[in-house]
């Protein structure tokens, strides 16, 4: 949580730094417009909260219903037509994914080969595990429009894809004698993560989806192959 909230709290500040350099002129949008003939440039910050989960075919490994994380992404919205009704998006953003399950992550060692997966712990050793897995993505996206309506809004559909590069992951437990411990060495998450997005709403609220292709562990190195989902609600500030 404290993740989300920094991650948050980075892009809010950010945000608001440049709503208040443009505030002797015009707003971000109306300048946008300025520079193109009147062509809208919408959506240009994402902010996702998401339910997190693992997708994986280990049957001792489970999760808690509410795994939860953040996005938050700056898109350059390129219009294709002067409505704005289609156009594409690419830029930057930062991913904060946290897992809460019975389980921690667990590394094999053999002569041949290193592996890593879940490894189920008794409640009555442990009360709490929770993985968290920090990314920079890249996100693009082909975005659809309708033509404003009578209140200034438009039904807005969006599909695309990500590429991620993992800052840093940790692994959190409480014990039954309330011992806090973090550990940071997971050597075999893989370190770019990449998938497809869906985003479909109205105004500046949106429905939004991630599938990771790629999997939490790299392939070479786990025997479970486990792939991330994210659903949740977009807002977009501007």
């Amino acid at each position: 949580m404290k993740q989300i909230i920094s991650i948050l709290s980075l892009f809010l500040v950010l945000s608001g730094i440049v709503v208040g350099q443009e505030a002797d002129t015009t707003s971000v949008k109306a300048e946008m417009e300025d520079e193109e003939e009147g062509i809208p440039h919408l959506d240009l910050m994402l902010i996702d909260l998401n339910w997190d989960y693992l997708i994986g075919n280990n049957k001792s490994f489970k999760q808690d219903w509410y795994g939860r994380g953040a996005n938050v992404s700056i898109l350059y919205d390129h219009p294709f037509q002067e409505d704005g009704m289609v156009s594409g998006a690419f830029g930057v953003g930062i991913a904060a994914h946290n897992y809460y399950s019975n389980s921690v992550v667990t590394r094999f060692d053999t002569a041949l080969v290193s592996t890593s997966d879940f490894v189920d712990i008794p409640d009555s050793l442990m009360k709490s595990i929770k993985l968290s897995v920090n990314y920079v993505d890249i996100p693009i996206e082909l975005r659809f429009r309708s033509a404003v309506d009578d209140r200034g809004n438009r039904i807005k559909v969006a599909i695309g894809a990500k590429v991620g590069y993992r800052l840093q992951t940790h692994e959190k437990t409480i014990d039954a004698q309330n011992v806090k411990l973090k550990t940071f060495a997971y050597p075999h998450i893989t370190k770019w993560r990449y998938g497809a997005t869906f985003r479909a709403g109205y105004g500046s609220v949106m429905f939004h989806g991630f599938y990771s292709i790629s999997t939490l562990f790299e392939e070479q190195n786990t025997v479970t192959p486990y792939n991330a989902l994210q659903l949740g609600v977009t807002i977009t500030p501007f």
